[in-house]
């Protein structure tokens, strides 16, 4: 059952012109729900966790934030989960964890906060800590009680380095996001701008811009955009793996078809964050073979972002080891989620994320903004630059170009 749920988000590399695909679903998506609900959820949940079933009960919690389950037994055995975590793998504490943060937030601080006491392990310890930062702002002073008895490194570890920045953060800041969209910011590079909100339960939009600095418009003269969301299943910061999209500065870096059930055959766009291979690659021009510095990254931000920390979540993303975040459309039925503030968009492990809507009986792919981005990309120039995510605010509503159009004339666009 392992193998069916690395599928539905692992995806194949292919990079070079845009990739050929056939508009198809890669399964048949009732039979994989009722696969996932009596195959890995029901079983997994109905044994004890031990070392041979540990790998099963993560299964399970993974397919129960892709289907959006819950029910009165599947809390029941996921609070017996909790009970015991302090004594299982990081494996399995990291799963339940990304669990219990979007699914069942303020139910098991007792249970966490034990954890938090604990463990060793830096990931933990902040996933800890961001779960009992959702119920009691008094928990803030004890988490950095904890963090100064175990001397932690808040300047050379990324989670730590991260979590501090949540935890000492008195106010949110928006600085105008006009330095990203003027004509002569990173020359030469094809950029995809994805404007998003701070709470990214509301879907934003992503505008292209080609390598003269000129962003894309349609036959009648509008401004290209298409909508896109940037939360994930767990709903975690973006530094952590599995969390949100960072917010930052990533590479984009060829096409890509992923044989990912859930992400399907459309072709989506290959990106790379700071950190995840060498300065040479993200940057281009370095010349330098090491890994990348901070201050590498901050050079070529906006002198406006270089004192603005959230703008630097992607840079410590990728120092804590955080890969395989592209930009992607979805086969995944949105009915999962009918309830949610972004429905009928589908949230994903972290990537970018565009609307498709596909037809059950036949398989074929019925529409795609994802194909009109990469559409879009290819007319400026491919998959050869930047993606900039940045949040525009904190407003509870999705973002729409009306809101970005005064921006754009503020930098200079025509």
């Amino acid at each position: 059952m392992k193998k069916i749920l690395i599928l539905l988000f692992f995806p194949i590399i292919s990079s070079g012109q845009i990739p050929d695909t056939l508009p198809y679903l890669y399964k048949n998506r009732t039979t994989l729900e009722k696969t996932l609900v009596n195959n890995v959820i029901n079983k997994a949940l109905s044994t004890e966790i031990t070392d041979t079933t540990e790998s099963r009960w993560n299964s399970a919690f993974f397919a129960i934030l892709y289907l959006n389950k819950n029910s009165p037994w599947i809390e029941n055995r996921i609070r017996y989960a909790t009970t015991v975590m302090h004594k299982r793998s990081t494996n399995l504490q990291r799963g339940l964890l990304e669990l219990i943060y979007g699914h069942y937030p303020q139910k098991f601080d007792k249970e966490v906060l034990k954890l938090l006491d604990e463990t060793t392990d830096s990931k933990i310890f902040s996933m800890c800590a961001h779960y009992l930062l959702q119920s009691d702002s008094n928990n803030k002073a004890q988490i950095i009680g904890f963090m100064k008895s175990k001397a932690v490194d808040v300047v050379n570890d990324p989670w730590m380095n991260q979590l501090n920045m949540h935890l000492h953060k008195t106010v949110d800041t928006f600085p105008a996001i006009t330095a990203f969209l003027q004509p002569d910011y990173l020359p030469n590079n094809v950029l995809m701008i994805s404007i998003q909100r701070k709470n990214r339960d509301y879907p934003g939009i992503v505008l292209i811009r080609d390598k003269f600095g000129n962003f894309l418009k349609d036959e009648s003269g509008n401004y290209f955009s298409v909508a896109q969301i940037a939360r994930s299943l767990s709903g975690l910061p973006g530094y952590l793996t599995n969390g949100n999209t960072p917010q930052g500065i990533l590479r984009m870096d060829g096409y890509g078809i992923s044989k990912a059930g859930a992400i399907g055959p459309t072709t989506n766009i290959q990106l790379t964050l700071p950190m995840e291979l060498n300065a040479q690659h993200f940057f281009k021009d370095s010349l330098s073979d090491s890994i990348g510095t901070v201050q590498q990254y901050a050079s070529i931000l906006p002198d406006a972002f270089k004192k603005h920390l959230p703008m630097y979540e992607s840079f410590y993303a990728g120092a804590a080891g955080r890969y395989d975040i592209i930009a992607h459309g979805t086969t995944v039925r949105p009915t999962y989620y009918n309830y949610k503030p972004y429905f009928p968009f589908t949230p994903t492990l972290g990537c970018l994320c565009t609307n498709e809507t596909w037809n059950d009986e036949t398989g074929m792919r019925l529409e795609s903004d994802q194909v009109k981005l990469v559409n879009a990309v290819e007319k400026a120039g491919g998959p050869d630059g930047y993606v900039i995510v940045i949040n525009i605010d904190n407003a509870k509503k999705p973002v729409t170009l009306d809101e970005v159009l005064p921006l754009l004339k503020m930098a200079g666009q025509q």
